[in-house]
C-alpha cells in the first residue's frame, strides 16, 4: 500500500501508550505496514507459523485502531491508518505471508529468508 507523499519520511509525536505504540513512535509513517511490524517483531529472517501470523496481525490492527482514535492525529493521517487496516484485514494478506517463498540468500556468511 502507497503512503501519501506528505507522510513520506516524517515521524510524529505519539503521546499515547498502548500496545505496540513503540513501533509507531520509532518510525516514519511510510514504515508503518505490517511487514515492518513483523520485522520489528522479529520476524525479518523467517515466516512466522500461520497461528502467530494471524496474532501479530490482530495486534497490528489493534494499535492501528487506538491510533486512529486519538484525537491528536490529523484526518488525512487518520485515512491513511482506515486504507491500512482494511487493506491488512483481509485474510488472504496473512494465507499470503504464511505461503512465502522460503529461499535462502546467502550474503556475508549470514541467511536470509526472501519473502
Amino acid at each position: 500500500m502507497k503512503c501519501p507523499n506528505v507522510f513520506i519520511d516524517k515521524h510524529i509525536d505519539i503521546n499515547d501508550t498502548f500496545p505496540n505504540s513503540l513501533f509507531f513512535t520509532t518510525r516514519v509513517i511510510n514504515h508503518w505496514t505490517f511487514r515492518h511490524f513483523l520485522a520489528w517483531k522479529s520476524y525479518d529472517l523467517v515466516v512466522p507459523p500461520p497461528t502467530v501470523l494471524q496474532t501479530l496481525l490482530a495486534e497490528y490492527l489493534l494499535a492501528l485502531q487506538t491510533l486512529m482514535e486519538n484525537p491528536a492525529l490529523s484526518q488525512s493521517l487518520k485515512i491513511y491508518l482506515g486504507r491500512l487496516s482494511k487493506y491488512f484485514k483481509e485474510q488472504r494478506v496473512v494465507r499470503s505471508y504464511s505461503n512465502l517463498s522460503t529461499s535462502i540468500t546467502y550474503n556475508n556468511h549470514h541467511t536470509k529468508q526472501r519473502w
